[in-house]
């Protein structure tokens, strides 16, 4: 957790590669060392990053029940993180679970109204599940009102631009 409590750890550690409290949870090129250090941190301290950053490495790997279990387990660490919910509901789009997938990035929208990625992938499974733009559009356009991230926000646009 980015609470302090953890910052002799993370100072007496230190991390090459893992970066839990970016964007991207591991620096470009570096996933193999990011993943052992994610596992060294979760054996000193369990936490909801970490299980959230070993669960991507195995979701990128199509290890999809491995990765499941890992995001389980940070979502029931901290059931205010989003990105477990988000990863979930990659897992179930993957299965053709649109629904599923859908309301899992409900959850995740509301515990992280700002994070523009959660209104691109609802607003494309939303037009995956029902082959109608209007819903996704309605979608997108939402996630442009509350965006911070400004690559997020071209992305936005960009949808809302090219999908008619």
């Amino acid at each position: 957790r980015h609470d302090g409590k953890n910052d002799l750890i993370i100072e007496k550690f230190g991390t090459i590669a893992a970066t839990p409290y970016a964007r991207d949870i591991y620096r470009t090129g570096k996933n193999t060392i990011a993943m052992s250090e994610y596992q060294q941190m979760d054996a000193l301290v369990p936490s909801a990053r970490s299980e959230n950053a070993i669960g991507y490495f195995l979701l990128e790997q199509r290890l999809l029940d491995e990765a499941l279990a890992h995001f389980q387990k940070a979502v029931a660490l901290n059931p205010t993180f989003e990105s477990p919910y988000m990863n979930v509901a990659e897992i179930e789009a993957a299965n053709g679970n649109y629904g599923t997938a859908i309301t899992l990035y409900q959850k995740a929208m509301k515990l992280a109204p700002d994070r523009g990625l959660i209104y691109i992938r609802m607003g494309q499974l939303y037009a995956m599940a029902d082959h109608n733009l209007t819903t996704a559009r309605k979608v997108w356009q939402t996630g442009l009102k509350y965006t911070i991230d400004a690559d997020a926000r071209a992305q936005l646009q960009n949808l809302l631009e090219t999908q008619q």
